[in-house]
């Protein structure tokens, strides 16, 4: 199954208690009277596009009603709160989550200010607030809203309320999206037996039931149970709702998908291609649905061969449709979006996979920039449009595939506007004329000929030989290969000459890396399957880690081990390119990384002879930053944090005076300021920010939670905690000045997810915030360890003016011939992010 599709999630505050446009209240004058019944006039046609999935049309309508009531009734009043219950629908259905979650809180707010604590309309608010907090990903909040909402209504309005079989529906559906499939089956078949007994057959909660429990059945592969159910579902919902309604619409893609995971890819295609020219006519270009209709054409096409090209032009068209929506996510409201991640990541994956096998590299290395970009927005939700603008170039076959596919659906779409303009007439209580009933019977049988032909000639397009017009694609894709590797080529020699970008993408079956250097761009795939690439690292992450039972101390046994494991990662990573390195003089190498390759400490692989770190530079490349790359100032100041004693349930660090007093001070490399302890707290943070030094050093604990800005934190001295969701919106916390923020703590870059996105998450958020790099480490450093490191670091980048990344290597090739601190274990967790001069 492609996924859950979220419009059949049932609105009941939106469906159920909206009170009817009506004449004048009493208490109303006759100056107000006129006023009231435009507003009503207003809201009646806004209902009507809502009905007819003209989301953009209904908006504004909507939002003008809303206004008008409040000003009149005021805002608490029930028709107030009832047009903004449906303004906060209409924003839901076009993914702009911020604007939705916020008038669902406020409705949420005002039902509970204005109404008795057990009143219906209360938890079919709530009931629309957990649909929007899930539809961002944020599950466990979202299951509690609709337990709450669950539970009350069957309390008071008993169990076969229509209100109460809805959250039983929505929340059946969050454990389906949670793969928690035994729990959600028993409920949907609750709701479903209910919803018969009590609403009928054709009920639109009948009907959303039927269409989640034969998801279920596909996702759990029991195709024979579930194509019955969408066959009947479909059916009803055509002769109830329409055939252009978004749920309509909705079921027949989860159709689609499981007729292609079936291999029934003909039919998948028809069905697909009619969700799509409908969609593209309703709802317009940026709803979400049509992310996963662009993407289940792509996946059709591309299994068996069948079209790799026009795939990739689908797939195109799905992550564009993901660029520019992914801005609407909410800022409003902490908690996790990793689940955006988890869902879309694997569209931004099944096109870079499909662009590698067809040679079209640099684009699928864009592809895997935009993917990491996407990992930040999530794991940190930036304001909107941070992420906004950023699209796939089309080449001019694909282009003219565009306009041919709008050129080809324009004749029945006209149509169908025609055949909505009269029927919207007859939903708004106009009689129509004999000729308006005749036009309306002359436009159905010219719909039904016009989309005959469009099918026709779309089907007969994409079922064209695969080489026709592959040299021209083949051309273009390699044209703009050859300027995007340029760009990047020069990019990386404007960093420096001896300097090398790689990126590592791993899929299923092959692992990829990109490697730029000032004078070319490579690809090379390997046949390392994923599973094996991370047995591999765990393998070596597992024995590494046993460093935290033992004296390791020039344990020799243990550095044989060690360099077996991290022997056979470097043989699966850098192995297949060290020529390419060493031919291009690369004395930097950034890495650009994804998903648990980020757990990887580079520095600690082993070519045989030597570690990675002893060969070259190494600093962590993080796109969703503007990172500029040059040489800083003189960093030989810096405004030092620090908490030593143990607090808030995170052990005592009692090496970390002694770190701060070795660093700065009359015999320390830098000079500055150090706050312990009590002396750590916000206010002496802000003030060290006020006037920067360049360096920041903070010696305490960093709880990173990826996707959970409001629980990732830092530890400050007076016990309090300072969250990303602080560090990310606070005016007083921003970096500018500050060329290096050093994370002197434990597991300031290793979160609990075992995704990697929270290292560049967090790397990412202070160079957007106006520092110039941030050093963290992959692992719980040995405390005593970390001093001596940090005084040969800061030495090297204060008196000796190396470059960040040199000075780190050059502290861990000190660590790495000394007697007591050569254990990988010591010098290898620390990573460097942003402008590594």
């Amino acid at each position: 199954m492609l996924r859950s599709l979220l419009s059949l999630s049932v609105v009941v505050a939106a469906f159920m208690l909206l009170p009817p446009a009506r004449a004048a209240e009493p208490s109303e004058t006759s100056q107000t009277a006129p006023t009231r019944k435009r507003i009503d006039a207003l809201r009646a046609k806004a209902e009507a596009f809502y009905v007819q999935s003209k989301f953009a049309d209904a908006e504004p309508l909507f939002a003008e009603a809303a206004d008008g009531y409040a000003s009149l009734l005021g805002k608490a009043h029930p028709t107030t709160v009832a047009v903004l219950s449906r303004l906060a629908s209409v924003y839901e259905a076009e993914a702009r989550y911020s604007e939705a979650e916020q008038f669902a809180r406020s409705v949420v707010g005002l039902r509970e200010q204005s109404l008795p604590k057990d009143d219906p309309a209360t938890f079919a608010a709530v009931n629309n607030l957990a649909q929007i907090v899930s539809a961002q990903g944020r599950y466990d909040e979202a299951e509690a809203l609709y337990l709450r909402a669950m539970n009350s209504s069957e309390q008071v309005l008993g169990p076969d309320h229509p209100h109460r079989i809805a959250y039983t529906i929505n929340l059946a559906h969050l454990f389906y999206l949670r793969e928690q499939y035994a729990k959600a089956e028993p409920l949907y078949r609750s709701a479903l037996a209910a919803a018969e007994r009590s609403l009928g057959s054709d009920h639109p909660f009948t009907l959303a039931t039927i269409n989640n429990l034969a998801k279920l059945y596909a996702a759990e592969g029991r195709y024979k149970d579930a194509e019955p159910l969408y066959l009947q579902g479909i059916s009803a919902c055509e002769r109830v709702l329409g055939r252009d309604h978004v749920d309509t619409l909705s079921i027949m893609a989860n159709y689609a998908a499981m007729l292609s995971d079936q291999g029934r890819h003909a039919e998948a295609q028809t069905l697909f291609l009619a969700v799509l020219n409908t969609q593209l006519r309703t709802v317009g270009p940026n709803y979400i649905d049509l992310a996963w209709t662009y993407r289940g054409l792509g996946t059709v096409l591309s299994k068996g061969q069948r079209d790799p090209d026009k795939a990739i032009f689908f797939l195109k068209q799905a992550v564009n449709t993901l660029q520019t929506i992914r801005a609407n996510l909410s800022t409003a409201n902490d908690g996790s979006h990793s689940a955006f991640v988890k869902v879309w990541a694997q569209t931004y994956f099944a096109l870079q996979k499909l662009m590698i096998e067809k040679g079209r590299f640099s684009e699928a290395e864009q592809v895997g920039r935009m993917l990491k970009e996407t990992e930040y927005f999530a794991l940190l939700r930036g304001t909107k449009g941070d992420m906004g603008g950023k699209a796939l170039a089309f080449g001019r076959q694909e282009q003219a595939w565009a306009l041919q596919l709008a050129s080809w659906s324009d004749r029945p779409n006209k149509l169908a506007r025609e055949i909505d303009r009269l029927r919207a007439k007859q939903a708004a209580g106009a009689a129509l004329t004999p000729l308006d009933t005749k036009q309306l019977s002359d436009l159905n049988g010219a719909y039904d000929q016009a989309y005959s032909r469009y099918r026709e000639t779309i089907t007969i397009w994409l079922g064209g030989l695969p080489n026709v017009g592959s040299r021209q694609i083949a051309e273009e894709a390699r044209a703009l290969e050859v300027a995007s590797s340029e760009r990047l080529q020069s990019v990386v020699a404007g960093i420096g000459p001896d300097v090398a970008l790689l990126q590592i993408v791993s899929f299923d079956d092959g692992l990829h890396l990109f490697l730029t250097t000032p004078g070319g761009f490579k690809h090379v795939g390997t046949p390392v399957r994923r599973t094996d690439l991370f047995a591999a690292i765990f393998d070596a992450r597992n024995e590494l880690e046993r460093a935290g039972l033992a004296d390791v101390a020039g344990d020799a046994v243990r550095q044989r081990e060690l360099k077996v494991r991290f022997g056979k990662l470097y043989d699966m990573l850098l192995r297949p390119i060290e020529t390419d390195l060493a031919d291009a003089g690369t004395k930097t190498l950034m890495l650009n990384l994804q998903g648990k390759l980020r757990y990887v400490p580079f520095a600690a692989l082993w070519d045989g002879k030597a570690w990675l770190t002893e060969r070259m530079a190494l600093a962590l490349y993080t796109p969703a930053a503007q990172t500029r790359f040059e040489s800083p100032r003189a960093m030989d100041g810096a405004n030092a944090f620090g908490v030593s004693l143990a607090t808030q349930g995170f052990p005592a660090l009692p090496a970390v005076p002694r770190e701060l007093e070795t660093i700065i001070g009359a015999k320390g490399p830098l000079h500055g300021s150090v706050a312990l302890n009590d002396r750590f707290t916000r206010a002496a943070l802000e003030a060290g920010l006020a006037a920067p030094r360049p360096i920041l050093h903070i010696a305490s604990h960093f709880a990173m939670r990826p996707g959970d800005e409001a629980n990732s934190f830092l530890l400050l001295g007076d016990g309090t905690h300072l969250t990303l969701t602080d560090i990310n919106r606070s005016p007083r916390l921003r970096f500018r000045g500050v060329e290096l923020i050093t994370l002197s703590a434990c597991e300031t870059a290793l979160g609990g997810d075992g995704n990697g996105m929270e290292i560049e998450g967090l790397g990412a958020l202070v160079q957007n915030k106006g520092a110039g790099s941030v050093m963290a480490t992959l692992w719980s450093v040995v405390d005593e360890t970390t001093a001596s490191f940090m005084v040969d670091f800061y030495q090297g980048v204060a008196a000796r003016r190396l470059d960040k990344a040199e000075a780190i290597r050059q502290a861990q090739l000190k660590m790495i011939h000394s007697v007591d601190n050569n254990d990988p274990w010591y010098w290898a967790p620390f990573v460097l992010m942003g402008n590594w001069k």
